[in-house]
């Protein structure tokens, strides 16, 4: 008897909480098709489908199907609200929508909020179709009507007059009133976390949940680029209205990630023009890496650069060897100030931009994964050694003489979580001079900071000196990373 009412308790409690699965949409949301029904009611030829074409932006399971007659240029759907529309907290109206229809000649859309002192209709165009595309529309101009607007209402072809026989079908989904968006702030262009950039920024180019959250990029959206690979120079193109702030921010970052091949590296291209005084200039770099988030710099400290006010991308730039779906995934452009640099008799400490002499070699820079003992900076060096090169390794050719008389001991911080029980051997050189010198000692500690010294005061009288320092670490040892700073 007992496990009867058990059954029976079970089987309500089920059909309730399915009942309330399906209940009624809440403001400021009106309708997304997956409650039962709108928060207002709306009228007009809508129904309730399976969403046919569950792509891009909107993957959900149902979507309204709207049938527009096209005989009819003002028929629509309404929503009375029979309540003030809260305009003054939830301004945009946002609506997804879909059609199959021919948009060579875009179709006109509008919306407009009615009932109350201020009416306002909004106007634009539907230019995409097959795609899941979202428009909005801004009333915050009558967010403060009294007495304020308690009607909304969605145009589809408005004012065209088609044949009468013609039924016209539009798929809509997500129609809410949302909040004012945010907007990235100079020198930030994007990290897509903000609702718009800084300045417009057109392009084939969507907001989405960052795909691959790894490496340097954690953030939650990321935007994602259609490049048209058979276009040498389509491109993304923002448009400043002014002129670009280069004379405090004159290097651009860029994140870049792509599962495209890149054994043929693809070319970046990026290029501020558009300005009534500075001169055009284009900054190239590669995209060297596949699958892994990667950030680029492109240097616009010529002078000749400043006022110009647009900056375009041209990914793949110059090239027509792509296809016409080429996916790369960006974040964090912004224009940042020129990097800082270590300077004598300081290599680096990773905390500057730049060594204060070029450190060649398979070393980046990383937030210090083990900041204890005698390290706990900031950032440090990740220093990978090939096991198969017996001679790779760091290189810093400094272009002249290395002062070895005043300081002729070089320090170096190292930390590795390798097997030491047979000490790793490792060397430092300087070179380039009368009397090269290599100094031989070994990493014999692992899972801790440890400073080692070399003393090169026995070469600081070379003539002509040395210029150049060669650090080298263990043949045979796996390709694991060690950590120098």
């Amino acid at each position: 008897m007992i496990n009867i009412i058990m059954k029976k308790s079970l089987l309500i409690l089920f059909v309730f909480i399915t009942y309330l699965g399906f209940s009624q949409c809440q403001d400021p949301t009106l309708t997304d098709f997956e409650c039962a029904t709108p928060s207002h009611p709306i009228t007009g030829a809508l129904q309730t489908i399976a969403n046919p074409f569950p792509t891009g932006i909107n993957t959900s399971s149902n979507v309204g199907e709207y049938t527009d007659d096209s005989g009819a240029p003002f028929d629509a759907l309404t929503s009375e609200y029979g309540m003030p529309i809260d305009l003054i907290n939830n301004p945009i109206f946002h609506i997804k929508v879909y059609t199959e229809l021919d948009t060579s000649t875009p179709i006109p859309f509008a919306v407009k909020v009615e009932g109350g002192a201020n009416p306002l209709e909004i106007s634009t165009t539907i230019s995409d179709s097959n795609i899941w595309s979202e428009y909005t529309f801004d009333f915050s101009s009558v967010a403060n009507s009294d007495p304020k607007n308690t009607r909304l209402v969605l145009f589809f072809n408005i004012g065209v007059s088609n044949d009468p026989a013609t039924m016209d079908t539009f798929y809509i989904d997500d129609l809410f009133f949302g909040p004012p968006p945010t907007q990235c702030e100079d020198p930030l262009l994007t990290d897509f976390e903000c609702d718009l950039p800084a300045h417009p920024l057109a392009g084939a180019l969507e907001t989405i949940t960052n795909p691959f959250p790894s490496g340097i990029n954690t953030s939650g959206n990321v935007g994602r680029y259609i490049d048209d690979g058979t276009q040498p120079f389509d491109a993304l193109i923002s448009n400043y209205g002014m002129p670009i702030d280069l004379v405090n921010n004159p290097i651009f970052h860029m994140k870049v990630y792509t599962e495209l091949d890149t054994s043929t590296p693809i070319p970046i291209i990026a290029k501020v023009e558009g300005g009534t005084s500075g001169t055009p200039l284009e900054v190239q770099a590669s995209i060297d890496v596949s699958s892994e988030w990667k950030e680029y710099i492109f240097d616009f400290s010529n002078p000749s650069a400043q006022g110009n006010a647009q900056l375009t991308l041209f990914i793949n730039g110059g090239q027509s060897d792509g296809t016409v779906t080429d996916i790369y995934y960006i974040d964090d452009l912004f224009f940042g100030p020129a990097p800082t640099q270590c300077e004598d008799p300081l290599l680096t400490d990773f905390e500057c931009d730049l060594p204060a002499h070029p450190l060649v070699g398979a070393i980046e820079t990383i937030a210090n994964p083990f900041p204890t003992g005698i390290n706990t900076s900031l950032n440090v060096g990740r220093y990978t050694d090939d096991s198969n090169a017996p001679f790779d390794a760091l290189t810093s050719a400094y272009g002249m003489p290395i002062d070895l008389e005043n300081n002729p001991i070089f320090h170096l911080k190292i930390y590795t979580e390798l097997d030491t029980s047979t000490p790793i051997p490792f060397a430092v050189k300087v070179e380039g001079g009368a009397n090269p010198l290599e100094i031989s000692t070994t990493i014999s500690d692992s899972n801790i900071w440890s400073e080692y010294t070399f003393d090169f005061s026995s070469v600081a009288n070379s003539d002509p000196k040395n210029t150049r320092l060669v650090i080298f670490f263990n043949i045979g040892v796996s390709n694991n990373p060690a950590t120098l700073d």
